[in-house]
């Protein structure tokens, strides 16, 4: 299911237009059953290739769109152009950042401890980047980059940091903790329980397109503010 929202009114992506992605009745049905952050014993067992090839054409005509993965990015990286929709390899760890950043844009939830105040740091020779919206009230996805957010520039040379966040934050730092997703509490987790519970006669790649034809010139769309490309297990 897709939930689909032409103007955000959330703090981080005012003006934005965003989507959340959920199986029938299943919040995390399109999520990777092996992603850590993922507390339960549910999630899709590998991409919806359809979904993928949809998402990827799926940029506003004169804008950008970006997402997250949490799933094998060697499944995903050789579709990444310029001009199509940027996914950014969401890693557990440090090793698998640093070793996915070689081929992809690359992001990673680190401890608030780990900035020790600075917003850059440089990890075996790597630049990571805080994320330009923690911390200042005036930066959203709208107008991070001048318009050309950090997250939707597929040949950047860092990778991007966000600092653990949500109601189940100590649980995304302890990597021996199972759950911490950020989707599971707050307006979020409303948002994404919405999507699962909706019913609509199409597909979420017939719905994807209808919804960026829609979209002005030059929008920002941040693809599956919960969810993933993942196909719901039949």
């Amino acid at each position: 299911m897709l939930k689909t929202v032409v103007n955000s009114t959330a703090m981080k992506t005012t003006y934005c237009a965003v989507t959340y992605r959920a199986g029938r009745g299943n919040n995390f049905a399109t999520c990777p059953k092996t992603c850590n952050l993922n507390p339960s014993a549910c999630g899709a067992a590998g991409i919806d290739k359809e979904y993928l090839n949809t998402l990827l054409d799926a940029v506003p005509a004169g804008g950008v769109s970006f997402t997250y993965s949490h799933f094998n990015f060697l499944n995903y990286a050789h579709l990444l152009k310029l001009g199509r929709t940027v996914i950014n390899y969401s890693a557990d760890n440090f090793k698998a950042a640093l070793n996915a950043f070689k081929i992809l844009p690359t992001v990673i939830n680190v401890n608030i401890k780990f900035w020790e105040g600075k917003k850059t740091r440089i990890i075996d020779g790597v630049k990571i980047v805080k994320c330009p919206a923690e911390g200042n009230k005036l930066m959203n996805c709208r107008n991070c980059g001048a318009g050309r957010p950090l997250c939707a520039r597929l040949d950047r040379d860092y990778i991007i940091g966000f600092t653990d966040h949500g109601t189940y934050k100590k649980a995304a730092s302890d990597e021996k903790t199972r759950g911490g997703c950020y989707a599971t509490g707050g307006q979020v987790a409303l948002h994404w329980a919405a999507t699962a519970r909706a019913d609509h006669a199409e597909s979420d790649s017939q719905v994807l397109k209808r919804f960026v034809k829609t979209l002005p010139y030059g929008q920002v769309l941040r693809h599956h503010i919960a969810g993933d490309i993942g196909k719901e297990s039949q």
